[in-house]
């Protein structure tokens, strides 16, 4: 495994942005798709922890 996300919550100011239940990704190729302004940018800030407002339990193994 190589991140696992459960519970996370993302928002902007009031705003909710996106919710996740769980996800794991796993090592080999993620292709990361949708529209512009769906949000694939906040999710990858989320990831990094550039995003600072979201609640939920973030666990990494490299």
């Amino acid at each position: 495994m190589l991140l696992e996300l459960k519970d996370i919550s993302v928002s902007a100011g009031n705003q909710k942005l996106f919710d996740l239940k769980e996800i794991t990704l796993e090592k080999g190729v993620i292709a990361l798709v949708g529209r512009n302004g769906s949000g694939k940018s906040t999710f990858l800030k989320t990831l990094l922890g550039e995003h600072k407002n979201y609640t939920g339990k973030n666990f990494t193994e490299w």
